[in-house]
């Protein structure tokens, strides 16, 4: 149940919200430190080829990189996993990782499964969800939906926008 809750929620909270959770949720499965990029507000225009977050992971003399795509309020097409594909390449990354609040299309689902080798991967907002449950974010100890925990998330974001902005300009 509280899945499905949270999936409400993740679908009304800002675009940086949902950059921060996750930002949070990656580094806890291992992606090492993931870093959000320029784009904070729905409108803004990515600054870096179509992805918003880059995680960088370092095992021994091994660095592996992870190129996130962020779609909010539409479902992935195709051609996001073909601007995801070659961003993969020209950004020497090791794979790419498309996330939404919705579902892939059917179609995209279909050429990901024809891709051999694909370094192109799915997470949509049933998989965030599970995620969150997974690592207790958004939740309360009791395993319920903290219902605070998004508009001061939302809230917090607002305060930091301003700011953010001014960095910005000063780059």
């Amino acid at each position: 149940m509280s899945e499905q809750i949270l999936r409400e929620q993740l679908s009304n909270c800002s675009l940086h919200s949902f950059q921060i959770i996750l930002q949070t949720l990656l580094s806890r499965e291992g992606f090492g430190e993931v870093t959000i990029l320029g784009r904070h507000q729905p409108k803004q225009k990515s600054r870096e080829a179509g992805h918003e977050l880059v995680c960088q992971r370092v095992i021994g003399p091994v660095s592996q990189t992870t190129l996130v795509k962020v779609i909010r309020g539409a479902n992935i097409r195709v051609r996001s996993v073909d601007e995801m594909s070659g961003n993969i390449v020209r950004f020497n990354a090791t794979e790419g990782l498309i996330v939404t609040d919705r579902k892939a299309c059917n179609s995209t689902t279909r050429v990901l499964s024809q891709i051999e080798g694909s370094r192109v991967q799915v997470l949509n907002g049933i998989d965030i969800a599970r995620l969150m449950v997974k690592h207790k974010l958004g939740l309360r100890k009791n395993g319920e939906t903290d219902y605070e925990y998004f508009p001061l998330l939302d809230e917090f974001t607002e305060r930091v926008q301003p700011i953010l902005n001014d960095v910005r300009k000063w780059t």
